[in-house]
């Protein structure tokens, strides 16, 4: 992060140099400010001078929440976008700003009331809101939705098949993404895809770089890997799972030695993966589960529900297989430790609470672990329930005792 506090420095500097110079309330200055402090992460100084501005313009509006949607404040983003509505009439660079947001916490809900609004606005005549919303109901789980809406569009550009195509590729339906890909070839490639992006008017956020890099693990593309990579890191510096994507794509391509020194530079910057936490949303309310965590208000029926999930198991013979990462054997301890088994409490609240056939969608924000990928695939047979789990490294589609990754969690 020295890279970061050195710029932070640096733009201390320039905001002291227009409070003495009488700037401070020149509202593009005022804008650029705002900006500069979201990207190097210092959302309080960015919202201070949000609030002193006195004519507040769209951009000021958008650049508060992109920058709650950049440094992963998705309940700040959502808070901030409903003052929005309040007092300013969100544009269409709003939507695909608070999408993101919407998405990085799986929230379809949330994302279903965007939509809608962007639908009165007449906001999906703008290229970059379809793609947006396209790449939201992907990582909310809802695929299906996702690839209507993607055929809906009419004027479809690389971003909206790089989306779509790498969509698959999370979700596990690999021959859904070659026949995707193939459809695609007509119009362009990956490289393209990135050439595309680029130098795009409006800077695209990590969404768009990390639909790409899942399509380069799709496409073994390891040096365009590399260069996207790179974007992704530098707008979000601080989350391990990208680094742990582009770790797989080495590992994929058998580049161990790029394997070993990604993790060494991981290690430099001090970066450490974060305890395993899993939600789910019900009637509108996110739901957090922290491993061991017994304040919840039905924690005894949870656990209860697991304990009949762990007997049933144990007579049926079926007891969670140890499997391993890609990035070393060592790492499947490493999985399990930090796991924590929250998303197996996250799917109990999800059955206990949500009616027969609806799906349970969870999100994770570290890799599962073999014991929690097979209590899951048990639970879907065992109570005829779809569950649905996103994890930092790919989606997971439980039926019938079956998961979409094959084994390959």
């Amino acid at each position: 992060m020295p890279l970061l506090v050195e710029s932070l420095k640096d733009g201390k500097s320039v905001h002291g140099y227009t409070i003495r110079n009488g700037m401070e309330k020149v509202l593009p200055v005022d804008n650029a400010l705002m900006e500069m402090y979201a990207r190097c992460g210092n959302m309080e100084e960015a919202r201070l001078i949000f609030d002193c501005v006195i004519n507040k313009d769209v951009i000021s509006w958008n650049t508060l929440r992109g920058g709650y949607s950049r440094n992963n404040l998705a309940n700040e983003s959502f808070s901030f976008f409903s003052d929005m509505l309040l007092q300013f009439r969100p544009n269409a660079v709003t939507m695909t700003c608070i999408l993101p947001a919407v998405a990085s916490i799986s929230s379809l809900e949330r994302g279903r009331e965007i939509h809608a609004y962007a639908l009165r606005r007449g906001y999906l005549e703008d290229n970059y809101v379809p793609n947006a919303l396209v790449d939201m109901y992907v990582k909310c789980g809802a695929l299906p939705v996702a690839r209507r809406l993607f055929d809906q569009v009419t004027k479809k550009n690389l971003i909206s098949w790089t989306i779509m195509i790498a969509g698959y590729g999370m979700h596990g339906r690999g021959r859904d993404a070659i026949t995707l890909f193939d459809q695609m070839r007509g119009s362009g490639n990956l490289k393209e895809a990135y050439e595309f992006i680029e130098p795009m008017p409006i800077e695209p956020d990590s969404s768009i770089w990390v639909s790409l890099l899942h399509g380069c693990r799709i496409y073994r593309g390891v040096k365009l890997a590399e260069k996207v990579a790179e974007r992704v890191f530098k707008l979000e510096p601080e989350n391990t799972g990208y680094y742990v994507l582009l770790a797989n794509i080495y590992a994929e391509a058998e580049r161990w030695e790029a394997v070993r020194k990604l993790k060494r530079n991981i290690g430099d910057r001090g970066l450490r993966e974060n305890t395993g936490c899993s939600w789910i949303e019900v009637r509108g309310k996110v739901h957090v589960f922290v491993a061991d965590n017994r304040n919840h208000p039905q924690a005894n029926r949870i656990v209860e529900f697991l304990d009949d999930v762990a007997r049933r198991m144990r007579d049926e013979g079926q007891d969670p297989k140890k499997r391993y990462a890609l990035m070393g054997a060592n790492d499947a301890v490493r999985d399990e430790a930090l796991c924590g088994h929250s998303s197996k409490l996250a799917i109990a609240f999800g059955v206990l609470n949500l009616s027969e056939g609806r799906p349970i969608r969870v999100t994770k924000n570290s890799r599962i672990c073999s014991h929690c990928h097979e209590a899951s695939k048990f639970i879907s047979k065992m109570c005829n329930r779809e569950i649905i789990l996103r994890d930092s490294n790919r989606f997971h589609h439980f039926e019938e005792g079956r998961c979409s990754c094959r084994g390959y969690c």
